[in-house]
């Protein structure tokens, strides 16, 4: 068995390529967190104003406004 000088069976990755997939494939998934983020927040606001209707209510009902 002889060894390959000829290097034809290999392919040369540069580092900057390398960088540039990873950072696709982060901003790719930053994207997705950061959507995710803004639907909680919407829900959260939901959420408060809710909240803060049902504290009115409470309040009225205990001074027998309702």
């Amino acid at each position: 068995m002889g060894v390959e000088n000829n290097h034809e069976n290999q392919k040369l990755i540069k580092k900057k390529w390398i960088r540039g997939i990873m950072e696709v494939v982060v901003e790719g998934l930053e994207t997705i967190l950061v959507e995710k983020i803004k639907r909680a927040r919407e829900k959260n606001e939901e959420v408060v104003k809710v909240v803060e209707e049902i504290k009115k209510i409470e309040v009225k009902a205990l001074r027998g406004e309702v």
